[in-house]
């Protein structure tokens, strides 16, 4: 499972749908993964860092791959080619998914329109 940045966010701040949802993917044994671009987002956010580095510590972060990159970039052009465009950040987390087959974890619909690639919601 990809762990979008507003996930992550919400478990920092103790929400409990989050809080619940990260229990119940622990219980579930799901991988849960760090794409690239998500710890920048936490840490430009962030008021205090030690959080981040508790969860920085305790999942897994994904790479930045040519691969991954190549994926983020097809998105990219087909998003803007339809005249739906997403962040930067969102299309190296699509990438991510598409390439590694896993789904998003996430709060925000615009992922929808990303294809093959799936999301749960939380």
């Amino acid at each position: 499972m990809i762990l979008d940045t507003n996930f992550l966010i919400d478990v920092l701040k103790n929400n409990q749908g989050a809080v619940e949802k990260l229990q119940e993917l622990k219980q579930r044994r799901e991988p849960m993964l760090i794409p690239p671009g998500v710890l920048y987002e936490l840490y430009s956010g962030a008021k205090s860092e030690q959080e981040i580095k508790r969860i920085e510590n305790e999942l897994k972060r994904t790479e930045l791959t040519p691969r991954v990159e190549k994926e983020a970039a097809k998105i990219r052009k087909k998003l803007s080619n339809d005249g739906k465009p997403i962040s930067s950040v969102d299309y190296l987390i699509a990438g991510t998914a598409r390439h590694l087959n896993e789904k998003i974890l996430t709060k925000d619909q615009h992922f929808e329109r990303v294809p093959e690639v799936e999301i749960e919601e939380f």
